[in-house]
């Protein structure tokens, strides 16, 4: 029988993947379910109900009061205040615009894939199933808690289609420049999104596929130069749209001591292993999101987990088998195949960089590849070349003769696994987020599933490669389409629960006392730093997951009270030093310093240093700062005469009480203090110092000072003064100016190129 060289299905499953990834998000879509794994509430939620709560008032988020006693959000990339679509939060309730957002941004992520791999020339088919390896693969899943990632990562494909596009030497004029205009838009998107180090990733990934225009045409010197400078050109645009978010954030950076690069041995352990390379074969294998770490059968359930930036990799059984035979394709007879087969190999060396000594060491010292702090970022680019092997393999099944030596076993085959593959995906629907581990038999019947339904998938497409009827070979098709998109929904989602967010939500009662305490709460979450370790967390301990997500880093904010300890934005190292350093002191310093940086509340999480700070003068408990859960009890306590926010001091005792003044303040970065002093003091304010404080006393401008290690103050002269502080970003007119004039310019040349085509026409 031949091969029926033909249009595979026409768009009958690309439809059928978009409604798979449509109906997989339901949960999000219609009932507002969002992800609830680490980043998702700790770090996101937070930010975007600041960030809701300023659109909402009509102005951009300057300046925040709440975390971290005061954090520019604006200058923050993973604020996305400057995102379009982050307008949603204005229009919407917070919960359901995460839920569309978080929804919205995978879809987005599968159009785009399969965007990319139809400009490469694979099928309606082709790029239905390299799109849902991706979408709903397991990569975009467990990275879908990180919004700012997913965002980046969703513009990417829709980057890498138009560059292609633009240098394509068989595209007219028109469309070059078309495909180029929709490159610079995604890529800028991309940047506003947040996502910078997955803007990093995607700009190496253009490059090189622009370079060899995907690998569909011949190569020479000459048109690598040309199709380099091109994609060049594009990603400088890129930056010029953008440059209104990442400008005024550069020029921050350089004001600041902070530094954001990871330690080696944080490097490390954030580096992937060969054995996360199982969730290839078995659905999450090994993978428990409650303790958000890997418990396979082997390993000793006494250790702690083993960390994983991206846990997932599963691909669907469909996706390993079409990506390996993709892989074979590519390499026999080149093509976009062979690049993406080459790519893929390249992210799989740098994700596993930091365990390679020369590679870890070019990961951590070189000035791109050290922009890329957690080396498994790697897995999202190694997803989309993924994407385009997957695509390869399915056109090669379909395509492959008929006479294959030994064709009826392998059919044989394909039917015994299918079978398999139903009694398995009752038996192995994957690691439940409450389960303790991976048992063998769990691992083993995984593999089974992905197998069988990877055999399912293969049997549909080698068979519809040889039928002749349009209907049937289209049913074929799409039979494929849909047991891919069911293997990947009904193990992949796990990775990402979608739940409702009121079920770890509710104020626990420590919130609530604290919120209604009268005066600005400050809590430090004592228990973190003096042991190095987080709240005990075990699967089923509801109250502990509010507990550790409500309560240590991002969420205080949403809740009225300030964490000093935490991190919803990136802030002068030395505050962090001042608290590490608390240590070797005996406990009444280290209450004293605490105070001295105006902590009002202490978070202890064991109950040893509950009484051991009891004993010291300073602390005392409270009514209602105890909560017990089924893991652990948490209690605040509460520093007696807590330091004022705003007081003036003599200028040679920073670290005294001082005198307590009343600030006028406009809730976006903007104060105003007025003291009558008989001695040369100071007003300190009990927030980080920043570059872009600008004080004025009495109209003048005074340069404002860091006292304490890390808080603002302004020097005062005896006398009656005024003092006004406001935080002022100057690059962000620079950066927006330059964003201004790049849209003006692009579209000035697009109206003027119109005009020229309709003369000559």
């Amino acid at each position: 029988m031949s091969v029926v060289p033909t249009e595979a299905g026409g768009r009958l499953p690309l439809r059928i993947a978009a409604g798979a990834v449509a109906l997989a998000l339901a949960p999000a879509w219609l009932l507002g379910r969002v992800p609830i794994r680490s980043d998702a509430l700790a770090y996101f939620w937070p930010l975007r109900a600041r960030l809701a709560d300023a659109l909402s008032e009509g102005r951009l988020p300057l300046y925040d009061l709440l975390n971290d006693g005061g954090t520019p959000l604006l200058l923050n990339p993973q604020t996305g205040a400057l995102y379009p679509p982050h307008l949603l939060y204005a229009l919407v309730p917070l919960g359901w615009a995460y839920a569309w957002m978080h929804a919205g941004h995978l879809a987005l992520l599968g159009a785009g894939t399969a965007r990319l791999l139809r400009r490469l020339g694979y099928s309606g088919a082709d790029a239905a199933l390299g799109a849902l390896t991706v979408a709903l693969g397991g990569v975009a899943l467990s990275v879908s808690a990180m919004q700012d990632k997913l965002f980046a990562l969703a513009w990417a494909p829709w980057a890498l289609a138009g560059l292609l596009t633009a240098v394509g030497h068989r595209a007219s004029r028109r469309q070059r420049v078309a495909g180029g205009a929709a490159a610079a838009a995604a890529l800028a998107m991309a940047i506003l999104g947040g996502g910078l180090d997955v803007v990093v990733m995607s700009v190496l990934v253009a490059l090189g596929l622009a370079a060899v225009d995907g690998g569909r045409h011949p190569l020479s010197t000459r048109s690598v130069a040309r199709r380099t400078a091109i994609a060049s050109l594009c990603i400088a645009v890129a930056a010029g749209l953008a440059a209104v978010q990442w400008l005024p954030f550069a020029d921050w950076l350089r004001g600041t001591d902070w530094s954001g690069g990871a330690a080696g041995a944080d490097l490390l352990s954030r580096s992937m292993r060969p054995v996360h390379l199982l969730g290839l074969l078995s659905p999450n294998a090994g993978y428990v999101p409650a303790v958000d770490g890997l418990r396979l059968p082997w390993m000793d359930p006494t250790q702690p987990a083993p960390l994983f930036y991206l846990p997932g990799s599963y691909a669907g059984g469909a996706g390993l088998l079409l990506g390996l035979m993709g892989i074979v394709a590519g390499l026999r007879r080149g093509g976009p195949a062979r690049v993406a087969a080459t790519g893929l190999g390249i992210c799989l060396v740098l994700a596993l960089g930091p365990t390679i000594p020369p590679v870890g060491w070019a990961e951590e010292h070189l000035p791109v590849l050290s922009m890329i702090r957690y080396p498994h970022k790697w897995a999202m680019p190694a997803a989309l070349f993924g994407a385009i092997l997957v695509a390869e393999g399915s056109r090669t099944l379909r395509s492959a003769p008929s006479s294959v030596r030994g064709g009826r076993f392998w059919i044989l085959g394909f039917l015994i696994a299918s079978g398999l593959a139903a009694v398995a995906a009752l038996l192995a629907p994957g690691v439940a987020p409450t389960d303790p581990g991976t048992s063998w038999r769990t691992l083993a019947t995984g593999i089974v599933a992905a197998t069988g339904a990877g055999a399912v998938v293969g049997l549909a497409l080698w068979t519809a490669g040889r039928v002749t009827r349009p209907r049937r070979r289209a049913a074929l098709l799409s039979l494929a389409v849909a047991v891919a998109a069911l293997d990947l929904a009904a193990h992949g989602l796990r990775l990402a629960p979608l739940e409702d967010p009121a079920s770890v939500w509710a104020p626990t009662p420590v919130v609530q006392v604290l919120a209604d305490e009268p005066a600005p709460v400050r809590v430090f979450p004592f228990s973190y730093t003096a042991a190095g370790i987080f709240p005990d967390a075990r699967p089923g301990a509801s109250l502990t997951q509010v507990l550790r997500e409500s309560l240590f880093p991002g969420i205080p904010a949403a809740h009225g009270f300030g964490l000093p300890f935490g991190w919803l934005v990136m802030h002068p190292a030395d505050v962090h030093a001042t608290y590490a350093g608390l240590g070797p002191l005996p406990m009444a310093d280290r209450i004293h310093r605490l105070r001295i940086a105006g902590v009002t509340h202490l978070l202890v999480h064991h109950p040893a240093h509950r009484e051991s700070l009891l004993q010291v003068p300073l602390v005392e408990s409270f009514e209602g700062g105890d909560a017990r859960g089924a893991a652990c009890t948490v209690t605040a306590l509460r520093i007696a005469e807590p330091l004022p926010e705003v007081r003036w001091t003599p200028r040679d005792d920073p670290t005294s009480s001082g005198r307590a003044l009343a600030p006028e303040l406009d809730g976006d970065g903007r104060f105003a203090v007025r003291v009558h002093a008989s001695r040369p003091g100071r007003i300190l304010w009990l927030r980080p110092w920043d570059p872009y404080w600008r004080a004025t006393v009495d109209g003048v401008a005074v340069a404002t000072e860091k006292i304490n290690g890390h808080q603002l103050s302004v020097p005062l002269e005896p006398g009656r003064h005024e003092v006004r502080l406001r935080y002022r970003i100057p690059a962000l007119e620079l950066g927006g100016a330059v964003t201004l004039g790049t849209a003006v310019i692009g579209i000035s040349l697009g109206i003027l190129a119109s005009r020229r085509r309709r003369q000559r026409d």
